[in-house]
């Protein structure tokens, strides 16, 4: 006897179609889909926290910086840097967030490791 659409999980699958439905029987994504956005959040996750880092550095850069030195040519572009990296981090949460609500992983464990090393060794630079 097939479950019914209103209690069906949210990881049920139909087998005819390959679509998942929530509990309310609506359709939700395609599995292949939802397992490359899964992919994506777990190679944007590092990267994220990656440029979390090089903000904080900016910032720390920033703050030590005397008043004077902070109105300065290299101050000014410091200060934009620190802006920029920040509108950045924003900008790779909410895409995340996005995405995971996307395909039903909101406050799911889900690894975070990228799929490659964010840093190059020296000499894997060009």
């Amino acid at each position: 006897m097939a479950a019914s659409p209103a209690n069906a999980s949210v990881d049920s699958l139909t087998p005819a179609n390959g679509i998942v439905t929530n509990e309310d029987g609506g359709k939700l994504m395609d599995v292949q889909r939802r397992e490359k956005i899964r992919m994506l959040v777990r190679i944007l996750e590092p990267i994220e926290e990656e440029v979390r880092r090089v903000y904080s550095e900016e910032e720390d850069m920033l703050s030590s910086r005397s008043a004077p030195s902070k109105e300065t040519e290299a101050g000014q572009i410091s200060e934009e840097a620190r802006h920029n990296l920040e509108v950045a981090r924003t900008a790779l949460t909410d895409a995340i967030d996005h995405m995971k609500l996307v395909v039903g992983d909101n406050g799911s464990e889900q690894s975070t490791e990228a799929p490659w090393p964010l840093v190059s060794s020296p000499s894997s630079r060009r």
